[in-house]
């Protein structure tokens, strides 16, 4: 089983990839808990077929988005 680490990250740097190439992927929000965790297995088996280090991205919430209008 891959090694899986847990990093909140709102503001700052942080690294992740060790200098390789790293995924970073996920939906932009998270409506459905169950689609969100299978969806988070996937990419990090395909990140792990590919020995690429994995950052699963999403938003609880839609306020970090902006809209078009500028409201």
């Amino acid at each position: 089983m891959n090694q899986v680490k847990i990093i909140e990250a709102a503001e700052g740097l942080f690294t992740i990839g060790e200098g390789r190439l790293a995924l970073i992927a996920g939906p932009c929000v998270v409506e459905d808990e169950a689609f969100t965790r299978s969806l988070a297995e996937r990419l990090a088996e395909i990140a792990a077929s590919l020995e690429m280090s994995f950052c699963f991205k999403a938003s609880y919430d839609k306020a970090n988005r902006s809209a078009l209008s500028g409201a």
